[in-house]
């Protein structure tokens, strides 16, 4: 059964160039090799399973005041592969939808169809947003799982830095107050992950389509697309570097601010990996006595830092989406009618 995304016509339309496109990118993604894609969907579903379970544990061990993930080494060596595959499939998603996005409008002008496509009278936004929308409903099962997959290796891995699998730690820190995450923060911090992982999805497919109408050859969009997406990602980061280096005088409200306008604008970066970490990791009060664990409070610095990373995925994505329909405005598509052009 082939799933589809339904969402208002205005911001994704469901028009002929997109649902051309879905056909178009359905045909060419197709795995040559039946017996690879076989092995790579059980280790995926194993993947899945662990991360649930991960997940379950975490939320019982902050409810039950108790961690009750066990140390085992041949489990954290079950963990570290999945790790690396999820990270290699992650960059092999990215550079996919990439090739998808970044191929769909100047592959039109290698063919000699995007003179035909424009004469139609489709404006640009429909155009590049089709685009866009296609490579977003072709790829969202893959991120979906991705997703599932980055949740369960952030809870065992902020778990892991917390001291729940070392023995070492756990004798060296008995006398300490372990602090477990609040239940409220790692939902939260599920539901961030959910999302910044389909956010990554729609603004790799943006950067990409912004480099298709840039280009004229297959070859240079994807180079141009990728060298796009890390340059508009890094940009918060070197203003908020700026920023921090003129500042003369500093008080608790403005420190907090910036820490929370550092951690949203790491997260372009690294895909919400420190401030999941942040929302749902355990960590250890040497000043206290050891004893019953205890929750720790709701990290509402992590929430809000998580909040304004959606905001700057939805700004940077929307920016490229602009910047694509500016470029293919220049290349002789129609500009959008405004309702007072209509009349």
């Amino acid at each position: 059964m082939n799933y589809r995304l339904q969402f208002p016509q205005q911001l994704f339309p469901d028009n002929a160039i997109m649902r051309a496109e879905r056909v178009y990118q359905s045909r060419s993604d197709r795995w040559r090799w039946r017996w690879i894609q076989r092995a790579g969907q059980v280790f995926l579903m194993i993947g899945v399973v662990l991360s649930i379970i991960s997940v379950g544990m975490m939320i019982i061990s902050s409810l039950w005041l108790k961690p009750i993930i066990p140390y085992d080494d041949r489990l954290n060596v079950v963990i570290y592969i999945l790790t690396l595959f999820t990270v290699v499939w992650h960059f092999s998603l990215l550079l996919r939808t990439m090739s998808l996005s970044a191929h769909s409008i100047v592959r039109e002008k290698e063919a000699h169809t995007w003179e035909l496509m424009i004469l139609t009278g489709v404006d640009a936004r429909q155009i590049v947003r089709g685009k866009w929308w296609a490579t977003i409903q072709q790829q969202w099962k893959r991120y979906l799982i991705l997703a599932i997959l980055r949740i369960g290796i952030i809870v065992w891995l902020a778990g892991l830095q917390g001291g729940w699998f070392s023995g070492t730690s756990s004798i060296y820190y008995t006398r300490t107050q372990i602090e477990l995450a609040h239940p409220v923060s790692i939902v939260w911090g599920v539901a961030f992950i959910f999302i910044v992982t389909f956010a990554n999805l729609g603004y790799t497919a943006a950067c990409g389509v912004v480099a298709s109408v840039s280009s004229r050859r297959s070859s240079s969009a994807i180079a141009r697309g990728l060298i796009q997406r890390t340059v508009i990602a890094l940009l918060p980061i070197i203003v908020l570097y700026l920023v921090y280096t003129q500042i003369r005088w500093w008080s608790q409200p403005l420190s907090s601010i910036l820490g929370i306008l550092a951690a949203s604008a790491i997260t372009l970066v690294d895909n919400g990996i420190s401030v999941g970490s942040l929302l749902v990791g355990m960590s250890y009060n040497y000043m206290e006595s050891g004893g019953t664990p205890v929750l720790r409070d709701i990290s509402v610095d992590g929430i809000l830092a998580s909040a304004v990373a959606v905001v700057g995925y939805a700004l940077i994505t929307w920016f490229a989406l602009w910047r694509a329909e500016r470029r293919a405005i220049h290349e002789m598509a129609s500009p959008r009618e405004t309702p007072s052009q209509n009349k």
